[in-house]
């Protein structure tokens, strides 16, 4: 799928009207999100995964497995944004709404803010999984282009190729389409805000993943898994934004689609 030029930059003072913040302030703050994101990567070899890990005592669902209660990897990424003493203060080995976690979510660091979003402890940044309908039994049966995903993998996604991996990281080296045409993290409408310490993120799959964006009338943000951030218009189409979303579905998509803020 040839993709180039196929959507322009939508101006930020959009964006950003009524909301109390600079353009610029909010996009040096996604930046240190991105930073840190690459630089979680740089360190482990891998991103974080989204969904989090079962903790220490972690419930059992009627299926008998763990639920997968760990922390978001907004707080893993912690250490790299200049708050180890926050970090320090989680308890790693019990679930995100534990009564020792669960007092930390109005803590929430500025650099997690979202416009609109006036709950305290809640952010509309969001990691992206993307996800294929379960609908094939063994890797030979599924089509070329859907062994496609996201930089964070769902657990169907694992279980889809190996039923004893209920969830695997995701490296750079593994994103075909490349880091600086793979979208990781989007800030979406403030409506799908959720507590930063809860793990998981917007699950996406073929033909609906502006409606996961929720409100995106004023356009959105996306940090991309290079670590760069962009800007990109409510009126994106449905194919390129899943062309950005999969980190590996061969789509064309031509450089100067994807600007940097301020070009």
């Amino acid at each position: 799928m040839d993709l180039r030029g196929s959507f322009l930059v939508l101006p930020m003072l959009i964006l950003f009207s009524g909301c109390g913040e600079s353009p610029e302030h909010h996009e040096s703050r996604l930046k240190q999100v991105g930073t840190a994101l690459v630089g979680f990567h740089q360190r482990n070899d891998v991103f974080p995964l989204a969904n989090g890990l079962p903790a220490v005592g972690a419930r059992i669902d009627e299926e008998g497995v763990p639920a997968k209660i760990g922390l978001s990897w907004r707080v893993h990424l912690l250490p790299l944004l200049g708050h180890v003493e926050l970090y320090g203060k989680f308890n790693l080995d019990e679930p995100w709404d534990s009564p020792q976690n669960k007092a930390l979510i109005d803590q929430m660091p500025a650099v997690y803010n979202s416009p609109g979003v006036s709950e305290p402890g809640k952010t509309s940044l969001h990691a992206i999984i993307f996800e294929l309908p379960n609908i094939v039994t063994s890797a030979s049966e599924i089509p070329p282009r859907a062994i496609i995903h996201s930089c964070f993998f769902s657990e169907a996604q694992s279980l889809m190729f190996d039923p004893s991996q209920k969830e695997k990281p995701f490296r750079q080296t593994s994103c075909i389409d490349g880091t600086a045409n793979t979208i990781a993290l989007i800030e979406a409408g403030s409506d799908v805000a959720t507590e930063w310490t809860r793990p998981g993120g917007l699950k996406m799959g073929p033909g609906n993943c502006k409606e996961c964006l929720g409100d995106i009338s004023g356009g959105f943000y996306a940090v991309l898994a290079s670590g760069d951030v962009r800007s990109l218009g409510a009126d994106i189409e449905e194919d390129l934004l899943e062309a950005l979303v999969t980190a590996n579905g061969l789509e064309t998509i031509d450089g100067t689609t994807v600007h940097r803020l301020g070009e």
